[in-house]
């Protein structure tokens, strides 16, 4: 008998619930709003945006970045908390048209290289350029892409990521079993491996990506697109920071 009120309760639930849903999905370039749960002040707005829709999961959950903020690591955001922006204002548009795509939907092929950075808080992070090979496919259920670090090495052995791109000497990384990684380390051996890690494309800023190594040295076209793209990338940045210091 319990069994029977349990099933019927649930269908009762399912209908009325099927009766006033309406089936939405949003695709990969739309412009959202997304609800806020926790409200900074008593009359804060509960949408906030605009953000666009950079990656589907599932029909059900999005991986969406700020407009404004471009710079910002995306976030995952449910259905339920995404509104469609249908009619944008003008104002919405020319922000929507002046802020570039930071991490377009790229292939990522095994054996070729990456030039990135990892988005932080403060500006270091701008500066800090990372070069990695790409290690294996991207997991399509948990979107990790393995990259093996290729590193510059000073005489005294140390690391310098803020060095030009053209000027570095790249090194494949090296860690011992355990994972543990030291200077002594640097040099492949019987006893390690590559020093790999796993990263989400959605939270590094890609510059260039599947291109070959000539040598030890970066391909001019690499080095090339990655400066290009910092600078497309850093200019709203730097108007900002101006803005705010003029304000001041």
């Amino acid at each position: 008998m319990v069994k029977v009120a349990k099933e019927k309760s649930a269908l009762h639930q399912k209908y009325h619930y099927d009766k006033a849903r309406v089936h939405v999905e949003f695709e990969v370039g739309q412009h959202v709003l997304v609800r806020e749960h926790r409200k900074l002040a008593k009359h804060h707005f509960k949408w906030s945006g605009p953000y666009e829709v950079v990656q589907k999961f599932n029909p059900v959950a999005y991986l969406v970045r700020d407009l404004k903020y471009p710079n910002k690591t995306p976030r995952r955001v449910i259905i339920r908390d995404l509104y469609a922006i249908r009619h944008p204002s003008p104002e919405l548009e020319k922000e929507i048209a002046r802020t570039p795509l930071i991490n377009p939907p790229t292939e990522f092929k095994p054996g070729r290289f990456i030039i990135y950075r990892i988005r932080q808080s403060g500006h270091k992070w701008r500066k800090r350029i990372y070069v990695a090979e790409i290690y294996g496919p991207l997991d399509p259920v948990t979107n990790i892409l393995p990259l093996h670090y290729f590193t510059h090495l000073e005489p005294d052995g140390s690391v310098d990521l803020e060095k030009p791109l053209e000027e570095r000497k790249l090194l494949p990384e090296w860690s011992d079993a355990r994972g543990n990684f030291t200077e002594s380390l640097r040099r492949k051996t019987e006893s390690t491996e590559p020093n790999v890690t796993e990263v989400y494309p959605q939270e590094i800023d890609i510059l260039a990506v599947n291109f070959p190594l000539l040598g030890l040295r970066l391909p001019k076209e690499a080095v090339l697109e990655a400066k290009n793209t910092m600078l497309k990338r850093d200019a709203p940045a730097a108007r900002r920071h101006a803005k705010i210091i003029c304000m001041r």
